[in-house]
């Protein structure tokens, strides 16, 4: 059960320029230079509403004398690559095995995962969209949540993706937008911070706002959340919370939040950066995720920025060392990567998924709902494992753009490796987190790549791409 391992990062000859494939939903990205002439862009990319549909961009020139990386794979490697179909297989049996579900329920469960992240995509940016929950199980609603209900201008949309998809959505009406609850956390955040209370992370589910505290040390005076008391219903007031705040019972701050106060010396939040399988090292170790291509041309992979500044990967399947140069990381709101050029070895659009099982890299999921099933491999532990998300809004001393799941799947050594389901990368590992007594996996949003780490690099302009088939 742990997460990600490394991978492969493969070439494309002739590779100069990326372009969008598609506004929306699963994003693809590809530049491929012909030899001679022109190069010629393809994406493929998931259409709105939950719908299919091909993104095409523009190509960049070919380079007529070829590309300056050497390949050195040879066609038996090439010949290992899983098509989407036998990825989207080997998954939706997997994730039948995690829960105990018939493999033909999964794969219509994973089909209308996909298809509803799709659809939400289209709406995220709303400034009323508060959140989006999956069920926990074939056959249930998915649920959309949007401040004082779903608006009128978006009716039509919630009831066309219903018909297109034979599903019903429950509309779920919330107090807080995504946008109100987030900056709602940031601020008892700082808040508990300026009360002297150790690390403070927070999430957030609809109107439930999540905080987890430790408390200031040398402090007697404020007691501890006690084991096992799990989730306050969204509407019964904390009290706890409302005294460490200071709130009174009729403030509208006071719905929906919850203060789990840990032992001054808990460790709510840890970042896993040692050991490993096919990684990235010197000094420590750690693994990296999915393969990039910046405005330039240049290729690489990402991994955590928490990893520092490692110079040496090790290349599949003979753990070959090679030189690997660090461009740039971030370690903000934005998530925590990092990426990194390997001048003297080929990169590809390619990813490992399990032992044995290599896969393309078709784009990325740009929202993934509450409940949606997110898997990872550990090299280390030769296993592949898929795990419920309890949220994706999830933030510690100032890290954002996480994602955190219901178990810690993972190991030390896991940190930069990729998450992902079928071709479609979820994003980059990043470590653990504590919320009410459990210890659960967490990782950087994959959609961070471009909007986060790219914009980072260039000044504002989106100059980082995942590298895609």
């Amino acid at each position: 059960m742990k997460i990600s391992q490394g991978f492969v990062w493969l070439n494309i000859v002739g590779m100069t320029r990326v372009a969008w494939a598609a506004d929306k939903g699963v994003r693809g990205l590809q530049g491929q230079g012909q030899g001679q002439g022109q190069g010629q862009g393809q994406g493929q990319g998931q259409g709105q509403g939950g719908g299919n549909g091909g993104g095409n961009g523009n190509g960049g020139q070919g380079n007529g004398g070829g590309d300056d990386n050497v390949e050195d794979h040879d066609d038996e490697f090439e010949q290992t690559v899983m098509t989407s179909d036998e990825s989207r297989a080997i998954d939706d049996a997997l994730v039948a095995e995690e829960f105990g579900w018939g493999v033909t329920e999964a794969a219509s469960h994973m089909k209308m995962q996909e298809e509803f992240n799709n659809f939400v995509t289209t709406l995220m940016d709303d400034v009323f969209f508060a959140d989006a929950i999956l069920p926990e199980s074939p056959g249930g609603r998915p649920k959309l949540l949007y401040k004082n209900g779903i608006p009128r201008n978006r009716e039509p949309d919630v009831t066309g993706f219903e018909a297109a998809h034979n599903v019903q959505v429950e509309r779920v009406a919330t107090r807080f937008s995504r946008k109100e609850q987030e900056n709602r956390g940031k601020r008892f955040q700082g808040q508990l911070r300026g009360r002297n209370f150790g690390e403070v992370t927070f999430f957030t589910v609809g109107d439930k706002l999540l905080i987890s505290a430790t408390k200031p040390q040398g402090d007697d005076s404020i007691a501890t959340t006690p084991p096992g008391r799990g989730n306050i219903p969204v509407d019964q007031i904390d009290e706890n919370a409302l005294e460490a705040l200071g709130l009174d019972r009729g403030n509208p701050d006071a719905y929906g939040l919850q203060l789990d106060v840990y032992e001054s010396d808990q460790e709510l939040s840890t970042d896993e950066h040692t050991l490993g399988g096919t990684r990235l090292s010197s000094p420590g170790d750690c693994t990296t995720a999915f393969p990039v291509i910046d405005n330039n041309g240049r290729r690489g992979f990402v991994t955590a920025e928490h990893c520092g500044t490692m110079s040496t990967y090790y290349g599949y399947p003979n753990q070959t060392p090679y030189p690997a140069n660090k461009q740039r990381g971030i370690y903000n709101g934005a998530g925590d990567m990092a990426w990194y050029t390997t001048p003297s070895h080929g990169v590809y659009p390619n990813y490992y998924a399990n032992v044995g099982d290599i896969r393309a890299v078709d784009g990325y999921q740009s929202y993934i709902a509450v409940n949606s099933v997110a898997c990872v491999f550990s090299r280390r532990q030769s296993r592949r494992t898929c795990r419920y998300v309890i949220t994706n809004s999830f933030s510690s001393g100032g890290i954002g753009e996480q994602i955190l799941v219901d178990r810690h799947i993972t190991v030390p050594g896991d940190s930069g490796g990729p998450w992902s389901y079928n071709t479609i990368a979820y994003g980059v590992h990043a470590g653990t987190a504590t919320y009410n007594g459990i210890t659960g996996s967490r990782f950087s949003k994959a959609s961070r790549i471009q909007y986060g780490l790219g914009q980072y690099l260039g000044g504002g302009s989106y100059s980082l791409y995942l590298l895609t088939t």
